[in-house]
């Protein structure tokens, strides 16, 4: 507060949270090259206020596993036509990394929370793309194990909030 002496709390308009999407995956989505691939995920930010005051946050959240060879992931966001999303806060090239399955016998979970300003009056659809970091010619899996025994959901959610 101005007389720096105790917390003050406003009121948060009630168009802060504009708009909350998710789709989640309950079948397992394989990915093998080291090219980003679609995962086929996409939800679409409407911008039905047509304002460009606002950013979105984009989630991806998946446990995966791989076949024999341990390995490293990347996640790029793509627009409907494939274009990679540049206008994120950060790195606009890999919006994840890293999630290092050391074992074929391993789960691990991938998870990205990442912003992106919004440049444009226009929908914009966000699609996540994944590669592998080495190709050494085995497959990893969004939503599975690495022997298939078990199965867990994959979350791809957009939140717009007003800047």
């Amino acid at each position: 507060n101005a007389a720096g002496n105790a917390l003050e709390f406003g009121t948060i308009s009630s168009d802060f949270a504009r708009q909350i999407k998710y789709v989640q995956q309950s079948s397992s989505i394989n990915f093998s090259s080291t090219s980003h691939s679609d995962t086929g995920l996409s939800l679409t930010f409407d911008n039905n206020l047509k304002s460009t005051n606002s950013i979105v946050k984009i989630t991806f959240n998946a446990a995966w596993g791989t076949t024999n060879n341990p390995d490293n992931i990347r996640v790029r966001y793509k627009d409907a036509a494939g274009n990679k999303i540049t206008n994120v806060i950060g790195d606009p090239n890999d919006h994840f990394s890293g999630c290092e399955n050391t074992s074929s016998n391993y789960t691990q979970l991938a998870s990205s929370i990442c912003f992106a300003t919004v440049s444009s009056t226009t929908p914009i659809a966000y699609r996540p793309y994944v590669r592998r970091l080495n190709n050494n010619g085995h497959n990893g899996y969004f939503g599975r194990d690495h022997d298939d025994s078990h199965s867990f959901p994959t979350l791809f959610m957009i939140e717009e909030y007003a800047i």
